[in-house]
């Protein structure tokens, strides 16, 4: 039965799969525009591109950039978001400089950023803003989530703030909803990143 169960879902999603690029394909000839080609025609311009040494360099410098931006975010808010979760005064103090970076509009601080200071350090300012409330809210709920006993354990028998309690029972304890929330904000992350590089090139 979960057999058949799964292979319907396959057929499904096929069929979605196939909707999208039908639905591609007549946009693309009711719009007969250059900017919004046909499917066959977009990925053979992809595949072309991807013979040029110039589409791994850029894929290259854009990944790099991520993951530098990731790395000092993480750090960040892991950190924030580890004092946040064990001590509420914390969290309130933080919280409405997190709602404020939540709400920014992407495209408006792009072109004040570019225009104020290099575009390169432009890029990695933007990716740690709309990575960082990403993964110091996942750490604040993966802290929140852990069972209230084994925190209280934590604080009569040691330091929560200990290396040892840190690494060995408050983010592992944590770990489902801090890598949920790394996941997103490399997602959300590479997407701000290809709009900051679209607008830092036609400026």
């Amino acid at each position: 039965m979960s057999n058949k169960k799964k292979f319907y879902g396959l057929i499904f999603t096929a069929l979605g799969v196939f909707f999208i690029f039908f639905v591609w394909w007549i946009l693309a000839i009711c719009l007969n525009t250059e900017l919004f080609p046909t499917p066959n025609e977009a990925f053979l311009s992809f595949f072309l591109l991807l013979g040029e040494a110039n589409t791994w360099q850029a894929i290259g410098l854009t990944l790099l950039r991520l993951i530098i931006s990731f790395i000092i975010c993480a750090i960040f808010s892991i950190a924030l978001g580890l004092f946040a979760g064990l001590f509420k005064p914390v969290r309130n103090f933080l919280n409405p400089f997190v709602i404020v970076l939540r709400t920014l509009p992407t495209a408006a601080i792009i072109f004040i950023l570019i225009v104020i200071i290099k575009p390169m350090f432009a890029l990695q300012i933007i990716l740690f803003l709309m990575m960082f409330p990403v993964i110091y809210q996942a750490v604040v709920n993966g802290i929140n989530d852990i069972d209230k006993n084994i925190i209280r354990s934590v604080r009569l028998e040691t330091n929560v703030l200990a290396p040892k309690s840190v690494f060995k029972v408050i983010l592992p304890s944590a770990s489902s909803s801090i890598i949920l929330g790394a996941i997103q904000a490399l997602g959300l992350g590479m997407k701000a990143e290809i709009m900051a590089e679209v607008l830092v090139g036609s400026t």
